[in-house]
């Protein structure tokens, strides 16, 4: 368990918890309105900070280059990064929210072994004994001398690293000092293991909530009728897994009962089971 970084518009799921993979899972972002989201100067956390991730987890925190990740077998992201932040907790889950400057560098094709740091990656691949590709982001800062502070490269190599870092070095004292122009988004959220007793509850509950609307999609009901004769009227998670199961199979407009081919497939997908009242039965 632990804090992760993640993009303001990182693709995490709406109303229910998303899995890291390594057996994490992370709550959904919050809906705060504006009062609850902290002010610039509230932000107490000051941080500098260089890690790595693995790249599928980059992906769903939204930490690439380009918007996806790699497919190579060996790869990883690496992140140098200056935030200033502050925790907002919630009973559904925790974030911080704040200001931050980020170097993320995608690599790939890199021998076992290999130094995972900022300088020996730019150095190999200079060198072509690996592939990295870069991208120098602001998020939660709306000032518009930030631009000028972007530097113009091409491939990521050790001229490019020292640019970008320079550049990381300068945007830091930007957003440390110009609290007129930050505007805080989510930074960061916390991770638990995807085996501790909520999260297994949560799984559990979201599987309830799919066979009861497969159960409902076979008998022709709409998606307000599933939600509405689910017994427990306040469960969010299987409400949610309820219009997601709709939505892959059906159609989550009110006014749309299933039609005979999505009344087939759930069929099939129950083979012979269904739920009723609480219980399964064949």
């Amino acid at each position: 368990m632990g804090w992760y970084p993640m993009a303001a518009a990182a693709p995490l799921a709406e109303g229910g918890a998303s899995s890291l993979g390594a057996g994490l899972k992370v709550d959904p972002p919050p809906d705060l309105v504006d009062s609850d989201v902290p002010a610039p100067d509230d932000l107490d956390t000051w941080q500098w900070d260089q890690y790595q991730l693995e790249t599928d987890v980059a992906a769903k925190l939204g930490l690439t280059v380009g918007g996806g990740g790699s497919l190579a077998r060996k790869s990883r992201v690496l992140v140098a990064e200056f935030s200033r932040s502050k925790s907002v907790a919630r009973p559904e889950g925790q974030w911080r929210y704040g200001v931050a400057a980020r170097l993320v560098v995608n690599v790939s094709n890199f021998n076992s072994g290999a130094n995972m740091t900022l300088p020996f990656v730019a150095a190999e691949a200079q060198f072509n004994r690996l592939e990295a590709s870069a991208a120098l982001r602001v998020e939660g800062y709306v000032g518009a001398d930030a631009a000028k502070q972007f530097p113009n490269f091409g491939a990521f190599d050790v001229e490019t690293y020292v640019k970008l870092m320079d550049a990381l070095s300068s945007l830091k004292d930007s957003i440390g000092s110009d609290v007129g122009n930050i505007r805080p988004v989510r930074l960061w959220t916390w991770a638990e293991s995807a085996d501790s007793t909520p999260a297994v509850d949560d799984r559990l509950t979201h599987a309830v909530g799919t066979v009861w609307a497969l159960t409902q999609i076979a008998a022709g009901k709409p998606v307000t009728e599933a939600v509405a004769g689910y017994r427990d009227t306040d469960d969010d998670v299987a409400h949610a897994a309820i219009r997601e199961t709709y939505a892959s199979i059906s159609s989550t407009d009110d006014s749309v009962d299933p039609d005979a081919q999505s009344r087939a497939h759930a069929r099939d997908l129950l083979d012979g089971y269904r739920a009723k009242s609480g219980w399964f039965a064949r």
